[in-house]
C-alpha cells in the first residue's frame, strides 16, 4: 500500500507530459521551414536545382538525453538553436523557451533568446529571430563552428585515450 501511495503523485505528474510530448513531436515532424534568404547570402548550403524554389529547412531533433521536451534545431550540420519546456518556472509564466544562434561563428551578443506560452509561439518567435540571424551570416561563420566542433571532438578523443593535446590547434588539421 505505501508503494502505491508513492506512485500515484508520480503518475499524476508524468501522464500530462507524455501526452504533450506526442503532440509536440507531431508538430515537429513537419520540420521548421523558413522562406528563402532575400539577401542571397553565401551561407546557404548547396541545394539541387529542383529545390531552389522551395524554402530552406531547419530540422529538429529531440534531445534523447533530456528528461523534458528539448528540441535541438539544426541548419545542415550546424546546431543553430533550441526550443524547450522551461524547468522550474511558475505555472503562470510562459512555459516554453527558445534560443537562436551559435558560437563560435558569431559575436557572443548576437544569439537571441525568448519565452512563449505555447510551443507554436516559441516556434514562430524562433523563425523570426532565425531570419534576422541568418541574414548576417556567411559560409565562413558556419565553417568556424564546424572547425570548433571537430577540434573539440578530437580533444575529447585524445583525453579519453590518455594522450596529450598538441599545443597548436592548427596542427590537428
Amino acid at each position: 500500500m505505501p508503494l502505491l501511495l508513492w506512485l500515484l503523485p508520480l503518475a499524476a505528474w508524468l501522464l500530462p507530459w507524455l501526452f504533450m510530448a506526442r503532440r509536440v513531436g507531431a508538430l515537429l515532424a513537419e520540420e521548421l521551414a523558413l522562406p528563402d534568404d532575400p539577401t542571397g547570402s553565401a551561407s546557404r548550403p548547396h541545394r539541387p536545382a529542383e529545390s531552389w524554389t522551395t524554402p530552406a529547412a531547419l530540422t529538429c531533433r529531440r534531445d534523447v538525453e533530456s528528461r523534458q521536451d528539448y528540441w535541438l534545431i539544426y541548419y545542415g550540420d550546424v546546431h543553430v538553436g533550441t526550443i524547450a519546456v522551461r524547468s522550474g518556472s511558475p505555472h503562470d509564466q510562459p512555459q516554453w523557451s527558445w534560443r537562436c544562434g551559435f558560437y563560435p561563428g558569431s559575436p557572443p551578443g548576437e544569439c537571441t533568446t525568448g519565452t512563449a506560452v505555447t510551443f507554436e509561439g516559441a516556434r514562430t518567435a524562433f523563425e523570426a529571430a532565425w531570419r534576422v540571424f541568418l541574414s548576417k551570416r556567411t559560409e565562413a561563420d558556419f565553417q568556424e563552428w564546424r572547425d570548433h566542433r571537430d577540434w573539440t571532438a578530437e580533444k575529447n578523443r585524445r583525453f579519453d585515450r590518455g594522450e596529450r593535446m598538441l599545443r597548436d590547434r592548427r596542427a590537428l588539421a
